[in-house]
């Protein structure tokens, strides 16, 4: 295209600007990486849930971990929070999938950003019984390095 006329120079400006803008847009977003170790942990945790083994999902929290689930109060260390998770496993719960979106790692701290789904049973009908719902929500997860290991010091999530 030739811009000869008056404003042209603008125009090359503004288009100029715009792809500077969408290149460091893409960058940005290719720059969202996740750590493997990190990825696998999720990976670890969410099958740990999906068996409803909470003995297995409260070792990956450190000691003094703190849960902080939606409109409850905090759960503070490992074997309050294994509690928890025994009391949630009481209700139908299954298939929660954990979609890791960024996580980094430093020195003795990493942290992990993501996406989650879950299913349950809820409500029901005379003809159908209880239907199955899907629940979907974000995550964001601090971890420290425990003697060689990355344990959960801080897991707070929430629904979308």
């Amino acid at each position: 295209m030739h811009m000869n006329w008056p404003g042209g120079r603008v125009l090359k400006a503004a288009a100029a600007l715009t792809a500077l803008a969408l290149l460091f847009a893409a960058r940005g977003l290719a720059q969202r990486k996740t750590d493997p170790a990190l990825n696998a942990l999720a990976r670890d945790f969410a099958a740990a849930f999906n068996i409803k083994d909470a003995a297995r999902i409260a070792a990956f929290y450190a000691d003094d971990a703190v849960v902080m689930a939606p409109e409850q109060t905090m759960v503070q260390g490992r074997r309050n929070i294994q509690a928890y998770y025994v009391k949630g496993f009481e209700q139908d719960v299954s298939d929660l999938r954990l979609v890791p979106m960024e996580s980094k790692t430093a020195g003795d701290h990493a942290f992990e950003t993501g996406t989650s789904r879950l299913t349950y049973r809820a409500g029901s009908s005379l003809l159908s019984g209880p239907g199955p719902k899907a629940e979907t929500g974000k995550y964001v997860v601090i971890y420290k390095r425990i003697a060689g290991e990355w344990k959960i010091a801080y897991d707070i999530f929430n629904t979308d």
